[in-house]
């Protein structure tokens, strides 16, 4: 046990099970939180290999009473699943962070820097947005693809030399109407 002003502020159990009454700090002297750790450089928290599975991260879980998550790594990839178990390895993975950087959302292997896969017969969609309009990239259950204006403002296609807008040359507009324009000119 470790006392302060006589009171056990924590316990070390016969299981190895530590209990601490109040905050825990490492490198601070004051924790705000239950634990609190504060380092310089590139010292910091670190969840080691599953002694079970060499290739695999001990596993960071998130429980609220609706239900937990978990985050790890397995074999250079740091993966994200819904629905687990605290102190199981259970739950579906649902996010992927590959060895190459490359982002899998319901895809184990993502083939590109961002891969989205919807393993049902339901649509699936990718909306990028601002708080005023967005476009939305739409496979439908039935395979048809959609790209679409959420609030109906038409779609410009371009090109340019860098990825500032000052070099965006339009190329074609399809208006709100239905119309075309190629380079200026309405079709």
């Amino acid at each position: 046990n470790i006392e302060a002003n006589s009171a056990t502020a924590l316990t070390v159990l016969a299981n190895g099970n530590i209990v601490a009454n109040g905050n825990i700090g490492i490198g601070v002297t004051s924790p705000s939180t239950r634990l609190s750790v504060v380092a310089g450089s590139a010292n910091g928290i670190e969840l080691g290999q599953d002694s079970d599975q060499p290739t695999d991260s001990s596993r960071l879980f998130f429980s609220t009473s609706a239900g937990s998550n978990t985050i790890h790594s397995s074999s250079g990839n740091l993966r994200f699943f819904t629905g687990a178990t605290a102190g199981s390895s259970s739950g579906t993975e649902r996010m992927r962070l590959d060895s190459l950087g490359r982002v899998g959302i319901g895809s184990t292997s993502p083939a590109a820097n961002l891969d989205v896969l919807v393993n049902s017969a339901s649509d699936s969609e990718i909306r990028v947005r601002n708080n005023v309009d967005g476009l939305r990239l739409l496979t439908q259950a039935d395979g048809t693809q959609l790209i679409r204006s959420v609030f109906n403002r038409g779609l410009i296609f371009g090109s340019g030399t860098s990825n500032s807008n000052a070099t965006f040359v339009e190329r074609m507009r399809i208006l709100p109407t239905g119309g075309l324009t190629f380079n200026g000119d309405t079709a």
